[in-house]
């Protein structure tokens, strides 16, 4: 079992090196380093679940779990890179005749500049932040002439269930407007976030020990919270209704 458990841990570990690698190259324009990745983590994907299932063979118990974790993880690194090398190759194909300028300015064949943001993924917490800074660095670039630029770069920087929701969009001007009122509409939903700010407020686990240090990182983390409350824009009588409903939805129903 523990030879086991040492194989499964090195495609583990693989799987983390190619996930820091993106993480720190996430404007790589070469497709064939990509496709390379994306090749790695599909025989990745096929050892771990060999290995998995006698390590499952043995103790049907043992880290059933952990199976689940780790195939979402590889599987969204690999939809990532996908869609990063399906922007690359939409952004740099020669221009269509037969399509007029303003959508054949999608296809031009130009080395676009890097510009690092963090990735989203869908906490619709990070929303407002994600997109500002998108707003700022991509939207309001004056180096990115055309949406298809900006709309390549929006696809390198979602992943997991906020890249699903518009990977399927083709990297075109017209799609950039689509894609980010698709985002908008999923993750700008004011009294959602309030709700996911509550969930993490009572979420906040009690005090172990009663030093300095663990109050003063519970009381951060607790004003961390209500600090961003502070920022929505409702009053604080809709703030006390929003957080009833809340405690309100968390009690348990009885059974008839």
């Amino acid at each position: 079992m523990d030879t086991l458990k040492k194989k499964r841990s090195t495609y583990k570990a693989q799987f983390t090196r190619i996930e820091k690698w993106y993480n720190a190259n996430i404007s790589c324009d070469d497709k064939h380093q990509l496709m390379s990745c994306i090749d790695i983590l599909k025989e990745n994907l096929v050892n771990y679940d060999s290995i998995q299932n006698e390590i499952e063979l043995l103790d049907s118990a043992s880290d059933s779990e952990d199976r689940e974790e780790y195939e979402n993880k590889c599987l969204d690194l690999k939809c990532t890179l996908q869609a990063r090398v399906e922007a690359l190759s939409q952004v740099s194909s020669p221009p269509d005749p037969g399509h007029s300028s303003h959508n054949s300015r999608s296809h031009i064949n130009i080395k676009l500049p890097n510009i690092h943001l963090n990735t989203f993924s869908g906490n619709c917490i990070e929303y407002p932040s994600f997109i500002n800074l998108f707003r700022a660095l991509i939207i309001n670039n004056s180096q990115l002439s055309s949406n298809a630029e900006k709309f390549f770069y929006l696809k390198s920087y979602l992943k997991g269930e906020a890249l699903k929701l518009i990977d399927k969009l083709p990297v075109t001007d017209d799609n950039f407007v689509i894609a980010l009122d698709l985002l908008h509409n999923r993750y700008s939903n004011q009294r959602q976030i309030i709700r996911s700010y509550y969930q993490q407020l009572l979420a906040t686990p009690t005090l172990q020990k009663c030093n300095s240090q663990s109050l003063r990182q519970f009381v951060a983390n607790s004003k961390a919270i209500l600090d961003a409350l502070d920022t929505v824009k409702l009053s604080k009588a809709e703030l006390f209704e929003s957080l009833l409903v809340h405690l309100l939805e968390q009690k348990p129903t009885s059974n008839y």
